[in-house]
């Protein structure tokens, strides 16, 4: 209809997020897609959410800091501040 460009149904709207957030995606979750989530935690402020995967003999922790726009993969730090769009509940 006229009104599609106010409900963001045409990707024109969204692409440029949707690939942000996929990229950031796969830069945080790659080296874990095949491991179990053995720890979950947020920290009190609710800005900081910790992850720990597991294989058995691999561990790799990931922590998201909202705030900072930043997640850091088994001690190296990924910018994601793009794909924050909309924020992380």
């Amino acid at each position: 209809t006229d009104y599609d460009d106010l409900y963001y149904t045409n990707y024109e709207g969204w692409i440029d997020s949707a690939s942000a957030q996929y990229k950031a995606a796969s830069q945080v979750l790659d080296s874990v897609s095949k491991m179990t989530i053995s720890k979950y935690e947020i920290s009190d402020d609710n800005n900081t959410i910790t992850t720990t995967y597991t294989d058995g003999s691999k561990t790799v922790e990931i922590v998201i800091d909202k705030e900072a726009g930043t997640a850091t993969v088994d001690g190296a730090k990924i910018d994601i501040a793009d794909a924050l769009e909309g924020g992380i509940d």
